[in-house]
C-alpha cells in the first residue's frame, strides 16, 4: 500500500514539472487545460511592445498573451473571427459614388467588421470601433497598416488635390473611363508627361494642339502629335494600352478642394468598422491581412505605450509585474475568450 501512494506521489509531481514549462492547448470544447502555472521562454525580455511599431518575436509573444487581434487562424490554418464577431462583410454597395468608389461597383472596395460587444479591455471597459479607428489611423500614419486605404496618402501629403487639379482615375476609385462616365464624369484628360514623356502635363482628350516630341527623329510620323491623337489610338476602349487607362486617363478636381480626415476611407458606426480600399480585393484577403493587428487604447496612449505603466490588455491575460529578467502575467479578469489555461505565466529570458 505505501509503495501505492509512494508510486502516485512520484506520479503527481513528475506532472507537475513536466506542466509548468509548456503552454497548454485548446480542447475540442474551447476549454483549456487547467494548468496551474506556464512559463514562456524568451530570448530577451522586451523593454517595450507597442503594437504600433515594428515587433519581434519576443514582443510579439507578449502581445499574443495580452491582446486580441479581429481574425486569427485556428489549429488547422482558416482564418477565424477573434475579436470580430463574423469574417468582413462587403458593403461596397452601400457606399457608391462616396469615397470615390465607382457608382456602379457592387463589390471589392468597401468592407464592414463588426466588433464584439463583449469585447472588454482589462479595466472592463469596452473595445469598440473607436479603438480601431484609433489604432488603424496610427499604422496608416507609420505605414504599417497592410491595406491600402482609399484618399489616405493623399490627405498624409496635406496638398491640395492633386497638383494641378487632376487626378488620375485609379486615385479617384475608377478603374476605366466608363466607370468614371456611369458616376457622371464627362471632362477627361491626359496625361502626357506620366505616360509619353511630353512636358505639357494633364491636357483634355480631345485636345488638337499639335504638340512636338524631340524624342522622335524628324519625318517620323509621330513627332508632331496631340491629346485627342495620344488617346484614341492608345488609351481609349480601342487604343493598343487600354490597359494603362486608369493610371494615364484623369479627371478634374475642384478648385482648392482639401481633402480632410472624413474623406478618407476609415469610417467608424457605432460597433462597426468600415475599411474603403484603393483597389478592389475579397472579404478572404481583407481577413487574412488583419490576423497580426492588435489595438491600442486611445486614453493614454502615447510613444512610451507598451510598458507596465502605459499598455492595456484586452486579451487573455495582463501583465503584473516586470522585472529584468522577468514579465508575469494572471488571467485577464475581463476576458470573454476562452478559459485562461494558467493562473499565472512566467515570460522568462534564456539568458
Amino acid at each position: 500500500m505505501k509503495q501505492i501512494k509512494r508510486f502516485l506521489a512520484l506520479l503527481l509531481s513528475f506532472a507537475v514539472v513536466c506542466a509548468v514549462p509548456v503552454l497548454a492547448a485548446e480542447t475540442e470544447s474551447n476549454t483549456l487545460l487547467p494548468i496551474y502555472v506556464g512559463v514562456q521562454r524568451l530570448e530577451n525580455i522586451p523593454e517595450s511592445w507597442n503594437p504600433l511599431e515594428e515587433t519581434d518575436a519576443d514582443q510579439k509573444t507578449i502581445l499574443r498573451l495580452t491582446g486580441e487581434t479581429l481574425y486569427r487562424q485556428d489549429e488547422t490554418g482558416a482564418v477565424v473571427p477573434a475579436q470580430a464577431t463574423e469574417l468582413p462583410v462587403d458593403v461596397t454597395a452601400e457606399f457608391a459614388g462616396s469615397y470615390g468608389i465607382p457608382k456602379n461597383a457592387r463589390r471589392g472596395y468597401a468592407f464592414s467588421i463588426d466588433i464584439r460587444p463583449d469585447a472588454r479591455w482589462e479595466d472592463g471597459k469596452t473595445v469598440n470601433a473607436a479603438d480601431w479607428f484609433f489604432t488603424v489611423e496610427r499604422l496608416l500614419e507609420t505605414g504599417r497598416f497592410p491595406l491600402e486605404i482609399v484618399n489616405y496618402e493623399a490627405f498624409r501629403q496635406g496638398a491640395t488635390r492633386p497638383s494641378d487639379q487632376i487626378i488620375s482615375l485609379k486615385e479617384a476609385g475608377f478603374g476605366s473611363v466608363a466607370e468614371a462616365e456611369a458616376a457622371g464624369h464627362t471632362d477627361f484628360y491626359i496625361d502626357l508627361e506620366g505616360f509619353w514623356g511630353l512636358t505639357t502635363g494633364w491636357l483634355r482628350i480631345t485636345d488638337r494642339t499639335r504638340l512636338q516630341d524631340a524624342a522622335i527623329p524628324s519625318g517620323c510620323e509621330e513627332m508632331y502629335l496631340t491629346a485627342e491623337y495620344l488617346y484614341r489610338n492608345y488609351l481609349s476602349d480601342s487604343g493598343s494600352q487600354k490597359m494603362f487607362q486608369s493610371e494615364f486617363v484623369g479627371i478634374p478636381v475642384a478648385l482648392g478642394q482639401q481633402l480632410i480626415m472624413a474623406d478618407v476611407g476609415l469610417v467608424a458606426m457605432e460597433n462597426r468598422l468600415v475599411l474603403i480600399l484603393q483597389e478592389p480585393t475579397t472579404c478572404g484577403y481583407v481577413a487574412c491581412a488583419l490576423t497580426e493587428l492588435v489595438p491600442v487604447r486611445p486614453s493614454g496612449y502615447s510613444d512610451h505605450y507598451g510598458t507596465r505603466d502605459s499598455y492595456v490588455s484586452c486579451g487573455p491575460y495582463r501583465i503584473t509585474s516586470v522585472s529584468g529578467a522577468e514579465i508575469t502575467l494572471e488571467p485577464n479578469p475581463h476576458w470573454t475568450g476562452a478559459e485562461a489555461e494558467f493562473k499565472n505565466i512566467f515570460c522568462r529570458a534564456d539568458g
